[in-house]
């Protein structure tokens, strides 16, 4: 029985309805033989999505993080609000003020079915540190809510980093769709692990900062570092560790993530 010529060794052997053929590459291209030796080209396209299911969700350029620039309004409004409503009118305006604002940008953001992320996360953060304000009765207390934040992110990174699972490997599994085998790999984790201990001193480095200044009673300082520490930094790190991870990679031998990544089951 004569059989199709093999160009290289992909090959798979499936049993369909009772018929046993294989996929295989031929002089022609990809094709579908059967026991009788017969041959035919094969749509490589993928499968269409069942029907109602959404379409795979593409991998996020992390580049793309750099154009957000709604990130510095969600995360630094709020707090320059706070700072300045309170210099006119007292603490219990600005602490209204502030939360009212944060609730109004989170509102905005589902109004225009954009990412809420960040917009959530501001009503929550500013809720905290309005309450800790009040209790202390002071401008001060408004930003404790991040020395304790950026002190427990420091803890978790360096943590990641001590167990061998560098938190930005996850990040990259669950917003780039890399694969965990791949970032795991030890040609690639040390990159990873190197760039997760630059995100944990800086939080450390904010948490410092933050609190020499509420001990300092300086509100203004306050406010500035707030928004440099917010956007503006996480947009240096982002981009920093894009271009430092490649060139590390590089130096290190890294596998290629494509050779990790499972391949689609071709077509019944």
């Amino acid at each position: 029985m004569p059989l199709p010529k093999v160009m290289d060794e992909r090959c798979a052997l499936h049993i369909v309805n009772g018929i046993i053929l294989w996929w295989t590459a031929t002089p022609d291209g990809v094709g579908l033989a059967t026991l009788d030796g017969v041959s035919a080209p094969v749509d490589e396209s993928p499968p269409p999505a069942e029907s109602g299911s959404p379409p795979p969700r593409p991998p996020v350029d992390p580049r793309s993080f750099l154009k957000r620039t709604d990130l510095l309004v969600d995360s630094a409004l709020s707090p320059a609000v706070f700072v300045g409503v309170n210099l006119a009118a007292g603490l219990k305006p600005a602490a209204i003020a502030a939360l009212a604002l944060a609730a109004l940008i989170m509102l905005y953001r589902l109004a225009k079915r954009q990412d809420v992320t960040y917009a959530v996360g501001g009503v929550f953060g500013t809720g905290i540190a309005v309450v800790i304000a009040l209790k202390t009765g002071s401008t001060e207390g408004f930003f404790w809510p991040k020395v304790l934040t950026n002190t427990g992110i420091f803890l978790a990174l360096a943590a990641s980093v001590v167990f061998k699972k560098p938190a930005i490997g996850f990040l990259m599994e669950t917003v780039m769709q890399t694969p965990a085998k791949w970032w795991q790999h030890p040609r690639v984790r040390p990159a990873l692990s190197e760039w997760t201990m630059v995100w944990a001193l800086s939080a450390a480095l904010k948490a410092v900062v933050y609190l020499l200044l509420i001990l300092a009673g300086r509100d203004g300082a306050l406010l500035g570092v707030s928004v440099a520490f917010g956007y503006p930094l996480t947009a240096v790190l982002g981009f920093g560790g894009y271009v430092y991870i490649r060139a590390r990679l590089k130096r290190l031998g890294a596998p290629e993530m494509d050779a990790f990544r499972v391949p689609v089951p071709a077509p019944a």
